[in-house]
């Protein structure tokens, strides 16, 4: 008898236990955030579902400020103490800017708009829709576990 090992790469431990988390994206957009709202509610709407996503303007570093956590992770940088980490987060935001800087522009900096797009509740955005963020406003997406 032979044995299948099978792998299935998942988000977060939290996702096997509950199936419970959000997502946001970073996008940086000439849209304004109405009209990005506007179009997601329209888009969702036409699907006869819910966009179910706030959007709210930030700059780059409000961004990283919101995900940093999970930035930490991407990075490889192993949080042992909070304290610490919390000294050294411009360090941080800038190996961070470094890595995704193809996302924002050349010329991104902390001050950088951008369009901050962010589940209302758990799982409220449909896949499609994230996948639409991803592809039609070049989203840069962190799973909120």
């Amino acid at each position: 008898m032979k044995t299948q090992i099978i792998l299935i790469q998942v988000d977060s431990v939290s996702d096997l236990i509950t199936n419970s988390s959000t997502d946001i994206f970073g996008c940086q957009t000439a849209m304004t955030e109405n009209a990005i709202r506007e179009l997601l509610d329209n888009v969702a709407k036409a699907a006869g579902e819910s966009a179910g996503c706030t959007v709210k303007t930030s700059t780059l570093r409000g961004f990283f400020d919101e995900i940093k956590w999970y930035a930490a992770y991407d990075l490889g940088i192993r949080v042992t103490d909070d304290l610490v980490f919390e000294k050294e987060s411009d360090n941080y935001f800038t190996l961070w800017l470094a890595k995704y800087r193809h996302y924002f522009g050349h010329n991104a900096n902390a001050k950088t708009k951008v369009i901050l797009i962010r589940g209302k509740e758990d799982n409220s955005i449909p896949y499609w829709i994230q996948q639409f963020i991803e592809d039609r406003l070049t989203g840069l997406r962190y799973h909120l576990g």
